[in-house]
């Protein structure tokens, strides 16, 4: 077991990784990142090449999909599918806009853009807008 630890870990750089997703047994989710792997991942984020920008943003959705289970859970819907299926486009949008300068844990912030995302899909349209009307005093909001 320790041979199989040391060989992986003494890799040659040149070797590309194995995907993620082929190495997880169905269900599971990867662990949160430290803070100082999040430090990293989004430094190489915001100033890697495209190639390390695109590796270092799945990393960060792939490590943050335990989140996004955690939160659609909360909700009493359905289809909790789809629930997942926005909540992971909230936490893209969260990596995408986040700034670690802020002073927060990117889980702090993303779990916020993830709710927001399901809360406008589990609204009701008539709630989310409000409508302009015009009668003959004038324009009156409705509720």
């Amino acid at each position: 077991m320790k041979k199989t630890a040391l060989a992986a870990a003494k890799k040659p750089k040149t070797q590309k990784p194995i995907p993620i997703s082929n190495t997880l047994p169905a269900g599971s989710f990867l662990k949160p990142l430290n803070a100082a792997d999040e430090a990293h991942f989004l430094n190489l984020y915001a100033t890697g090449s495209p190639a390390q920008k695109e590796t270092a943003k799945n990393t960060l959705i792939e490590h943050n999909l335990r989140l996004v289970a955690h939160i659609v859970k909360k909700f009493n819907h359905p289809d909790t599918e789809d629930l997942i299926s926005i909540g992971t486009i909230g936490l893209i949008k969260g990596i995408y806009s986040f700034k670690p300068e802020k002073g927060t844990r990117l889980a702090t912030y993303a779990s916020r853009c993830i709710e927001n995302g399901i809360y406008f899909h589990v609204t009701p349209f008539e709630e989310n807008v409000c409508l302009l009307v015009l009668d003959d005093h004038g324009f009156e909001y409705s509720p």
